[in-house]
């Protein structure tokens, strides 16, 4: 446990080392990055890690964990800063409860989980035995995180906000790994498994059951802002861009985007987020930013005056404030809704965002 410097209005944001893979994850009155420093080591040699997404209640500043501390921003990114060093790097997600601001936020890593109060004022850092990508929370004492055992994918939880953990018992998938966590609830929730298994919770993860919408699909992000409704991005079997969505709690699945090809960014989508049933934006390769505001029904192409390349992860606060991690350097971030973006520059050199939460 350790005592980072002054924070700004109870906002923070974290950032994670890898050598490839950079993340970021956007929380309520914190705006959490994770980001990765060069140092020749590969934590998800077959899956880049992605961010789980929740709508925070109020404020817009936050911080962000770089490699191996965190920086910090009291006005949504616009001036990033230093504000504590942890030693500790290889974080890959992070998520914060947004319902209960007494809670903490969560970033995990490869055998490592990192929990941190919201005024940044304290920290702890507990090993474990699986290499984790991905976080979701439900509220102060419930958090979820997935990822490998070294043999099999694994999802573990938290009743006591943190103490103990239990894995969960998944149906056998044949899947090496856990790409994606999202839960709207202490209750039901999602994992996406590498490369098309789609798990679903009612009970918060005591029983998952498995669900296939799209055969052959290759299937990277979930969002889900309630128990009804939820959206799953990555490549058809054909290599064309996915977006299919539920709004019965996965009873039935439709595809949204039409199967045509000459879509910007090539065949893959990598994140999404929803802040509510209606609002999202779906990242993928080539800089390719997809956005809706009607629950799915039309998506639109956003524009960017810059070659970002793979985009990883996308986090918004409202439906007009947004950051998207990149892999690379800088950040990118809207105030519109993304009509416009801009780019962002982090304070340091060797560090790429590899995720966003606000």
């Amino acid at each position: 446990m350790g005592k980072p410097g002054s924070f700004v209005n109870g906002c923070k944001i974290v950032v994670s080392c890898s050598c490839r893979w950079a993340r970021v994850a956007l929380l309520a009155g914190l705006l959490v990055v994770a980001l990765s420093a060069c140092t020749g080591q590969q934590h998800r040699p077959a899956t880049p890690g992605f961010p789980a997404f929740v709508t925070p209640p109020q404020g817009n500043a936050g911080i962000i964990a770089v490699g191996d501390g965190f920086i910090g921003s009291p006005d949504g990114g616009h001036t990033l800063s230093t504000v504590h060093a942890t030693g500790q790097s290889g974080l890959n997600d992070v998520a914060f409860d947004f319902a209960d601001m007494s809670g903490n936020g969560w970033a995990v890593g490869d055998r490592v989980v990192v929990s941190f109060s919201k005024d940044a004022t304290t920290w702890r850092v507990r090993h474990v035995r699986w290499d984790l990508s991905a976080v979701a929370v439900g509220d102060s004492r419930h958090v979820w995180a997935g990822g490998n055992d070294g043999r099999a994918p694994v999802v573990v939880a938290s009743a006591d906000a943190g103490r103990t953990w239990t894995r969960c018992r998944l149906p056998h998938s044949g899947s090496p790994w856990v790409n994606d966590l999202a839960f709207s609830d202490d209750h039901n929730g999602w994992a996406v498994l590498e490369p098309d298994v789609l798990l679903h919770t009612i009970d918060g993860g005591v029983t998952w059951t498995r669900s296939i919408p799209l055969p052959g699909a290759e299937l990277w992000g979930v969002a889900s802002p309630d128990a009804r409704h939820a959206w799953i991005v990555g490549a058809s079997k054909r290599g064309a861009p996915l977006v299919a969505a539920t709004a019965d709690g996965g009873r039935q699945w439709r595809v949204q985007l039409p199967p045509r090809s000459g879509w910007p960014g090539g065949g893959m989508l990598r994140a999404v987020t929803f802040i509510d049933d209606r609002h999202g934006w779906a990242v993928g390769n080539n800089t390719l930013i997809l956005a809706t505001s009607d629950g799915g029904a039309h998506w639109r192409v956003q524009r960017t005056p810059f070659e970002a390349g793979l985009l990883q992860h996308v986090a918004f606060f409202d439906a007009r404030q947004g950051w998207i991690a990149n892999g690379g350097f800088p950040l990118l971030w809207t105030v519109d809704g993304g009509q416009h973006w801009f780019a962002q520059a982090l304070p340091g050199s060797g560090y790429t965002a590899v995720a966003v939460a606000w």
